[in-house]
């Protein structure tokens, strides 16, 4: 519809000339002309209705709408047709080639068939009328149109006749080979060779014969712009699936309210297929009459969330869309960072920390090397986040860092273009200094990676902006509008009924969460800490800091548009709130949990260090962080890291009671670390400790009596939850005097301990992980339930230690009981296996029937 706009638009007959009397310009063009004030009407307005029933006959917008109208999903199902017809033009190519080649071998086949023309095997042919290969009747004519159907249903069946008729189907396509050239010669007639055939992955695939299955691969490669040149250069016959006529019944111009600022959305309607059917009806002769009354609703049938916008073109005014060009335009990047930082306080302002910088080393942009920065605060400079990918780059490492200082020395290194780019970009934005972590961190250097990665949040958090390369899935690739090698395609405009109007996409944010950046674990944090954020999309910039989201293609530097409205994460922004109670302060930190573990990291012992920027930011709000889980915070936190009735696979190498110590399934990350209340809490009932080389630190402070879930308990389980500081000092001393030491990332706290049976579940399953019955080692009678790898009896045993580590007291429809965690121990050590099931609570005379211990949990 909008290439047709834009043609008529563009034409010098009078607009009345061109449309009928419902299409003149006098509906939609002047709400066009007047956007300013019309955009004032509230959302989902109509501006113009287009109905399918209206005659197009002298009205090219009829014409257009009617022709066009019932075309469903055109550009995806071109490209999945694309890839069908490729695939059959190849296997049917071989085939002939094949045939043709072996002549022999096809004559001998011939002649057999001949033979046994009459023989039993050619009775017993499956439906030998309708089959291509073996039918003596007259084949359908070939077209353009049917080449790529009559394509399928030959191979089909050539491969069902060659299963269980190889004789017959020997012979047959003999006969046959003059008509699957016909096929391939229309087919041939779609995929002439054009400009751009030696990069065109239909091309290059059909001239590859000994690539045959490459072209899928070289299809998951294309970009966007690429699949627009591939869907121009091959016009496939059959693309695409019609609709019925009758489907479509409405077009609607309506206004999309996107908070400050507006555009046109093309909505379909079509027939609700729950409206009623035969309605009694008066007509106006008084007789009675049955009809379907026309009740409509909209109709979403593009597969992409990212729908488009139009909005009218303007130089400079509020709302409008702006004119951009094949490559970025920096003066604007440095517009936005100027106005956010004098125009929008104290929320965009660096965070004054008594910590700062140290050993930090810069890109410096002008003289092409790297520098070293005095300890203290540092120069203005921007930081690059980006995917590295697979791809092999330069780093900088203890050999290279003082030739690395020598001047013009990068113009020397293979620098991947994603670098080269960003360093061009921050000289062309008056910035001399850029912190990239592969050429600013020693990456051999032990001592200095932790200490570059522990100040990571610095580093990001003081930079005057962060470049986000969000545009592509590794560093090879050039910044979008940036690279000289990678220019733009320009903002797609269109005229309608003489209004310039862009296509614009709704929100960044669907275009961002689908980009490999927004996926990996180390742009995490590199996100959350970044007071500003320079986001290179594809095809698109846009800006974001804790007060505003911009857009490289609207005007909108007038107005602070909430940053979620883009679904980035600011974590400047989240803790500027001081004064949060500590419910907030914990829910806040589960949140940001949340979102990490659903990023990926391609090295499993990066968990931590990934992390480090978050932790060293939060602790001014939380307090200190400990393997991932706040100190002051602790017992509220890990209750959460808990309670799975899933399991999780470990992730080796990490404390086993924190969430870093476990590799979270899809589902799991979705539900984060929040806490089931009604199961219960470590709160109160637990006091946790730190075990460290140089001594015991608590962790968690005592409820009040009010609150404290042990005041129910019976005296003696009660007393297992008393801290004996004396005795816990004493085995602290002990450990700390072996060899092996204190080791890292150890808790203690007291519990109650018993011994408890397994027993596996009968049958088989199609899933490793089996729910197993804990039984009374005893009377062998069944007390909870406890998920478990199938083969975990079988390794480790029928009998097993349990502690307490929750107790939830009865209210009202929830039954009290105790919450189990099946532990590993090895000595004194203890190892999170799971928890049990929340549908079933232990009771607490249960629980004492087994005559638990009290027991000091030192868990790694």
């Amino acid at each position: 519809m909008l290439d047709w706009l834009a043609q008529g638009g563009a034409s010098s007959a009078p607009d009345d000339e061109k449309l009928c009397s419902t299409c003149s310009p006098t509906a939609l063009a002047d709400y066009l002309k007047d956007w300013v004030n019309t955009c004032q009407k509230d959302d989902n307005a109509v501006l113009y209705t287009w109905d399918y029933s209206m005659d197009p006959s002298g009205c090219e917008f009829c014409s257009f709408m009617k022709g066009g109208v019932d075309q469903f999903d055109a550009y995806g199902e071109q490209i999945r047709n694309i890839k069908s017809f490729v695939r059959g033009y190849q296997r049917l190519k071989d085939i002939i080639q094949q045939a043709t080649f072996d002549e022999k071998l096809q004559n001998d086949a011939l002649s057999t068939h001949e033979d046994v023309d009459n023989e039993s095997e050619e009775e017993r042919h499956h439906d030998k009328d309708r089959c291509l290969v073996c039918s003596n009747k007259e084949l359908p004519d070939v077209s353009p149109h049917n080449a790529l159907l009559l394509c399928y249903e030959f191979l089909y069946d050539l491969e069902s006749t060659m299963d269980g008729h190889p004789r017959a189907a020997s012979g047959s396509l003999k006969k046959k080979l003059p008509y699957c050239n016909q096929i391939i010669s229309h087919m041939d007639t779609s995929l002439g060779s054009h400009p751009e055939s030696e990069s065109c992955p239909v091309c290059v695939s059909i001239s590859d014969s000994t690539d045959p299955k490459g072209f899928l691969g070289r299809f998951e490669k294309l970009g966007l712009q690429g699949k627009r040149e591939l869907v121009k250069n091959h016009d496939i016959p059959n693309a695409g699936t019609r609709l019925s006529l009758n489907t479509i019944q409405q077009v609607r111009v309506q206004l999309s309210n996107q908070g400050p600022w507006k555009g046109l959305i093309f909505q379909e309607y079509e027939m609700d297929p729950k409206s009623p059917s035969n309605v009694p009806h008066f007509s106006r002769s008084g007789e009675l009459e049955r009809r379907t009354p026309k009740v409509l609703r909209p109709a979403y049938r593009l597969p992409e969330k990212d729908v488009n916008l139009f909005i009218p073109v303007h130089d400079h005014k509020f709302g409008f869309a702006r004119q951009t060009a094949s490559m970025f335009n920096v003066e604007l990047m440095k517009n936005w960072i100027t106005k956010c930082r004098y125009n929008h306080g104290e929320a965009c302002q660096k965070q004054s920390s008594s910590k700062q910088t140290t050993s930090l080393l810069l890109v410096d942009t002008e003289r092409y090397c790297i520098t070293p920065i005095p300890d203290g605060p540092p120069p203005l400079y921007f930081a690059l986040s980006y995917v590295w990918g697979s791809v092999a780059q330069p780093i900088l490492v203890a050999n290279n860092l003082k030739a690395w200082q020598t001047e013009g020395i990068l113009l020397e290194v293979e620098i991947p273009e994603k670098i080269r780019d960003a360093i061009f970009l921050t000289r062309e934005a008056g910035i001399r200094y850029l912190w990239v972590d592969a050429l600013c961190i020693v990456q051999d250097d032990a001592k200095l990676r932790d200490e570059q990665i522990n100040q990571m949040y610095l580093i990001y958090h003081q930079a005057e902006a962060t470049l986000v390369a969000a545009d592509s899935t590794d560093c090879s690739q050039g910044l979008s509008g940036v690279s000289q090698f990678d220019f733009r395609e320009d903002v797609h405009t269109v005229d309608i009924l003489g209004t310039s109007v862009a296509k614009l996409p709704k929100q960044p944010k669907y275009i961002l969460e689908a980009s490999t950046w927004r996926t990996r674990g180390w742009t995490f944090q590199e996100e959350m800490c970044s007071l500003r954020s320079v986001i290179f999309l594809p095809g698109l910039v846009i800006f974001s800091c804790p007060t505003a989201v911009w857009r490289e293609d609207i005007h909108l530097e007038d107005f602070d548009i909430p940053r979620l409205s883009c679904g980035l994460n600011s974590l400047p922004q989240t803790m500027g709130n001081a004064n949060a109670s500590a419910q907030e302060k914990v829910r806040m930190f589960r949140s940001i949990v949340k979102q990490y573990t659903q990023r990926r990291l391609t090295r499993a012992e990066d968990m931590e260090n990934a992390f480090a920027g978050i932790s060293g930011m939060v602790e001014d709000l939380v307090g200190p962080i400990y393997h991932g889980i706040p100190e002051h915070h602790f017992a509220q936190v890990i209750g959460g890291c808990w309670f799975w009735d899933m399991f999780c696979a470990r992730r080796p190498g990490f404390p086993s009671w924190s969430w870093t110590g476990w590799i979270y399934t899809r589902e799991q990350a979705d539900a984060g670390i929040e806490p089931i209340p009604s199961l219960g809490s470590p709160e109160g009932l637990i006091q946790f400790f730190k075990f460290r080389r140089d001594g015991i630190e608590p962790m968690s402070s005592p409820t009040s009596e009010e609150t404290d879930p042990k005041r129910w308990l019976h005296p003696d389980l009660r007393s297992h939850f008393n801290i004996e500081l004396n005795k816990m000092q004493s085995r602290h001393g002990q450990m700390a005097a072996t060899p092996r030491g204190i080791r890292p990332g150890l808790i203690a706290f007291y519990s109650s301990l018993a011994f408890l049976s397994l027993q596996a579940p009968r049958g088989l399953s199609s899933t490793p992980i089996r729910e197993f019955r804990v039984l009374h080692p005893q009377s062998r009678r069944q007390m909870t339930s406890i998920s478990l790898p199938e083969d975990f009896v079988e390794l480790h045993g029928a009998l097993h230690p349990f502690v307490i580590i929750a107790a939830c007291e009865a209210n009202g429809r929830d039954a009290g009981g105790l919450r189990l965690m099946l532990v590993e121990m090895d000595g004194d050590m203890c190892c999170k296996v799971n928890v049990t099931s929340p549908r079933k609570v232990i009771r607490e005379e249960d629980w004492l029937g087994l005559n638990p211990t009290k027991k000091l949990v030192i868990m790694a």
